[in-house]
């Protein structure tokens, strides 16, 4: 089968996937910098994506952990993301680049349109089953995306992301919610670039995000950041400040300290 024939196959595939789990949309998203706007296809409605995950959750253990499935919306960081991909492909084209929490998959457009090997992560199946569609259709024939569906923030999840690794580039957009968040991903990026990687966060500001931004700082790593202000941001993701921090350079730390960031740098990056 030619690759243009493949390529539309897998895409109705994985289109057909979607829509047998509940009713989806084409969102029209803007990027500043792209020759044309992204299509991306989302839930038609995300509370009703709330709603599904709380009943589920409900049924579980008492035990069992619970993450807000804010995926289905589109955010200004994985806009912004996606805009700074556009305007600086290099890093990514043709490198082994993983995001972590990829959500719907907007930066992960950008991403693949540059032709980077993407491996795409979450904790949630359906997020990657749509970022999956999203970069591949964006990508074209040539899109190369991997789902892996893992918790970062556990210790077995960045065990699976580091055997899968190490990656030229890591891009997280917006994945800082809670203060627990910061330690595992400060304590993971480093590990998971290759010497001469980098590792790109998007983040509106929110203070788990500067906590992170701050720990980063004190620590030596080196970055260059844009900020990038909206009024609102297009599809409706948002009004306010997104900072796209670009790092070059991130020592590996020592487990030195109770709150698991500012430890002794041991190795360059």
């Amino acid at each position: 089968m030619p690759s243009a024939d493949r390529h539309a196959a897998t895409l109705a595939r994985l289109r057909w996937r979607l829509s047998r789990r509940r009713p989806a949309r084409e969102i029209a998203v803007e990027i500043a910098g792209a020759p044309q706007g992204f299509v991306v296809y989302a839930p038609e409605s995300p509370e009703a994506v709330l709603d599904d995950t709380a009943r589920d959750y409900a049924r579980r253990p008492a035990t069992a952990t619970w993450f807000m499935p804010y995926w289905a919306t589109p955010w200004a960081s994985g806009i912004a993301a996606a805009e700074a991909v556009v305007a600086d492909p290099a890093p990514f084209s043709s490198r082994r680049v993983i995001e972590l929490g990829c959500g719907l998959g907007i930066t992960a457009m950008a991403l693949a349109e540059v032709g980077a090997r993407l491996v795409l992560v979450d904790v949630w199946p359906e997020s990657l089953a749509f970022a999956r569609f999203n970069a591949v259709r964006q990508g074209g024939p040539g899109a190369q995306v991997r789902p892996l569906l893992a918790d970062w923030r556990t210790a077995a999840g960045a065990d699976l992301l580091l055997r899968s690794g190490p990656f030229d580039a890591v891009v997280a957009a917006d994945v800082l919610y809670e203060a627990d968040d910061v330690a595992p991903l400060f304590d993971l990026v480093p590990r998971l670039v290759r010497p001469g990687g980098v590792a790109w966060l998007a983040e509106p500001g929110r203070t788990t995000s500067r906590l992170f931004v701050d720990a980063a700082r004190e620590a030596g790593w080196v970055s260059d950041v844009t900020s990038v202000t909206r009024d609102p941001w297009p599809a409706e993701a948002g009004r306010g400040t997104v900072r796209v921090h670009r790092y070059t350079s991130m020592p590996i730390l020592t487990r030195g300290r109770d709150d698991g960031v500012g430890s002794t740098p041991v190795v360059m990056r």
